[in-house]
């Protein structure tokens, strides 16, 4: 966990205020030498957003020991090719055997840790379930979870759906897919409004950055209905202790194209002047 602290390298600082013009907790002042410090208190209320350090024009202000140097340059990419990139975006119902590779799930793992939460709470947790060899485990013990589904049980229609979509040689509850991110969160550091929109809003850039990579993903409601049902099931994506279940997303290589982007309106947004 980052250290809430700052260190400012004085000779540096030209004290524009940047920092504490951006400090959304209002945490910092400038003292007598018009250097900036955490006001009274200012510690305790710190979101560790590390704004202060990001905004700081010549690298001065250092955060929690964390160096401005070793900072990545900030990029806002191209808005045409970002909104191609939206646009383009399927759910994946079809995917290639292979495994990802080791790069596209350092990359993946090395986004997942920039998705915006709450209050900057890292309240998201992620368990990637990697290889085919593993998700044909989870399978069966789904599979075999589903067959004890009783007529008069609500989940009946899912089991016959899946039983139709096996005669059809088709996985309806994973969708064949070689792997699976498990977003779960913790509800003691979540915000309470927060922790249900978290998870959601780091597989929506999930579902994007993935797209850039190659892969294609879908959200797996079915799989999330079935593992709150059988904890067999839950229990192999390894949840850590206090944190729910909140949702699943399978992905992998698609193993169709679509040469095209769908057409829609605009006749659901409002604009309000």
């Amino acid at each position: 966990m980052i250290q809430r602290t700052i260190t400012v390298e004085k000779e540096k600082c030209i004290h524009c205020g940047l920092c504490i013009r951006d400090c959304v907790a209002a945490c910092l002042e400038f003292d007598e030498e018009k250097i900036p410090r955490y006001l009274p208190g200012g510690e305790q209320r710190c979101l560790a957003c590390q704004h202060c350090m990001l905004v700081c024009p010549k690298g001065a202000l250092s955060f929690g020991g964390l160096q401005p140097e070793q900072c990545g340059t900030v990029s806002y990419g191209n808005h045409e090719e970002l909104l191609k990139l939206i646009k383009s975006r399927r759910s994946t119902r079809a995917y290639k055997k292979e495994d990802l590779s080791q790069e596209q799930l350092d990359k993946l793992t090395e986004m997942l840790a920039y998705a915006p939460t709450g209050v900057n709470a890292p309240s998201v947790r992620f368990s990637l379930v990697a290889t085919r060899k593993k998700m044909d485990k989870i399978r069966k013990i789904t599979y075999d979870c589903l067959n004890t589904v009783r007529a008069d049980s609500p989940l009946f229609i899912i089991k016959e759906m899946a039983e139709a979509s096996k005669r059809a040689g088709k996985d309806l509850v994973y969708r064949g897919a070689p792997a699976l991110v498990v977003a779960s969160v913790d509800t003691k550091t979540a915000a309470s409004v927060c922790q249900t929109v978290d998870p959601v809003i780091a597989l929506s850039y999930l579902e994007l950055y993935a797209t850039s990579l190659g892969l294609g993903t879908v959200w797996d409601g079915i799989a999330v209905a079935l593992a709150r049902t059988f904890p067999e099931i839950e229990a192999q994506f390894q949840i850590p202790q206090g944190c729910k279940l909140s949702f699943l997303m399978a992905l992998g290589i698609p193993d169709i194209s679509y040469q095209r982007t769908p057409q829609r309106t605009t006749d659901r947004i409002t604009i309000i002047r």
